[in-house]
């Protein structure tokens, strides 16, 4: 996988509209064909690693920050009445690591970070918004990009590509709401693409199996401005096939509603 990724590095680096080892296919439609059925995907189990460097010289000590997180999600949603979404986070920010578990059964939102265990209600329609936007590749078609190479790496078909940043902001904008509405939050974010390239290897039936992601954004967050520049790494198992999600016991969740409920009545107290 370490010579896949080099070798993914390098593809991207050259974004041309067309192909050499795949004369026959255009790289462009393939790119739409492939989008199509990987947004059709209804159980998935990933593996993610992301790697961020975040400039903000009023903001953080020394000016910079990294990040790194890795993530291990299931999700099943065949039946969209009775999602079952799992996931596991690794992650260290200023050589501070943590780990929580999240999951989603039965109308509420469940969170466990490093033992501490919060709940909150979410409605349906707005977890499955959230989890497609995260593993699915909404929003990502030809026309956004400025250019697409199709090739072979290793035996396998591989499309890279750079999008075009103004066209893309667009989308981008609507799913960071979507995250923010997911969060319960009204913080004032807002970001930018500045760069975006990245590949996608392929399957035989067009699945993707592996994907590599590049993006420099610049954001606003209350009101301060950052740079963030992000390099995404992603593994699907058995893209395709069903998922089963076994999620784990939902005692010990203290419901966030309930916290607030405390807080307001003992100010007012």
């Amino acid at each position: 996988m370490k010579k896949l990724a080099t070798a993914l590095v390098s593809a991207a680096a050259i974004m041309t509209m067309s192909t050499t080892a795949f004369a026959a296919e255009n790289p462009a439609e393939v790119f739409d064909r492939v989008m199509e059925k990987n947004n059709t995907i209804q159980s998935a189990e990933i593996q993610s690693g992301v790697h961020s460097v975040i400039l903000a010289k009023d903001v953080i000590p020394d000016g910079q920050m990294k990040v790194d997180m890795a993530m291990h999600a299931e999700m099943d949603m065949q039946d969209t009445t009775d999602l079952k979404y799992l996931a596991q986070v690794a992650s260290s920010i200023l050589g501070q690591d943590s780990y929580s578990q999240v999951f989603y059964t039965d109308g509420y939102y469940y969170v466990d970070a490093n033992g501490v265990k919060l709940k909150y209600p979410m409605p349906l329609e707005q977890i499955i918004s959230s989890v497609q936007t995260g593993v699915n590749t909404s929003n990502m078609e030809s026309s956004y990009m400025k250019g697409i190479s199709l090739n072979e790496v290793n035996g396998k078909r591989v499309l890279a590509y750079e999008a075009n940043p103004k066209k893309l902001n667009k989308n981008v904008k609507e799913a960071l709401g979507t995250v923010m509405n997911t969060l319960c939050t009204d913080i004032n974010l807002d970001m930018n693409i500045q760069e975006m390239k990245g590949a996608y290897v392929l399957d035989d039936n067009d699945y993707i199996i592996y994907m590599t992601n590049y993006i420099v954004y610049n954001m606003e967050v209350l009101d301060q401005p950052m740079t963030c520049i992000t390099l995404m790494e992603t593994e699907v198992q058995n893209p395709g096939e069903p998922v089963v999600v076994t999620l784990p016991s939902t005692d010990g969740y203290e419901d966030l509603i309930g916290l607030y409920d405390g807080v307001i009545e003992s100010e007012v107290e």
